[in-house]
């Protein structure tokens, strides 16, 4: 198990944090700052365990990305606050089999682009919150059985 705390990522090319091939990690007090790729992805059987208030001030292609049987979970009520309004393709993507299970966390502020995708059997669990819990400008979309709940 691997745990981040306290400290600010970016990435002039590149993701911020990638737990690829049956990795755990725990993530705490961090902030996202402007990156190429991902914020958070978890891949290929991992784990990624957000446990603490954190923060985003920068823009990604996506904020939380789950593909290839990864998970990201949110175990613990927390609060995530944006600031300067960061863009993304997608805030949430789940695909190919990966579960964002992110239904515990506050968030104040605002973003723009699309609140999430799903895709290809991808999973995006909110526990009933709706379509419009992640922040984002835009609505979401749903393909080849990826699931919104």
């Amino acid at each position: 198990m691997l745990n981040l705390q306290y400290f600010k990522i970016t990435a002039a090319a590149g993701s911020a944090l990638v737990a690829d091939t049956h990795s755990n990690v725990n993530i705490a007090g961090l902030e996202f700052g402007t990156v190429s790729g991902y914020h958070i992805c978890s891949a290929n059987g991992s784990n990624v365990f957000i446990t603490g208030d954190y923060r985003i001030s920068g823009s990604a292609s996506d904020h939380i990305l789950a593909i290839y049987g990864g998970r990201v979970n949110t175990p613990n009520n927390l609060t995530a606050t944006l600031v300067n309004n960061p863009n993304f393709a997608a805030f949430v993507n789940a695909q190919t089999n990966g579960v964002a299970a992110v239904y515990s966390i506050t968030w104040s502020g605002t973003a723009t682009g699309p609140r999430y995708y799903a895709d290809s059997n991808g999973t995006i669990q909110t526990l009933g919150k709706g379509v419009n819990y992640f922040p984002g400008s835009a609505g979401g979309t749903l393909t080849n059985g990826g699931v919104y709940q």
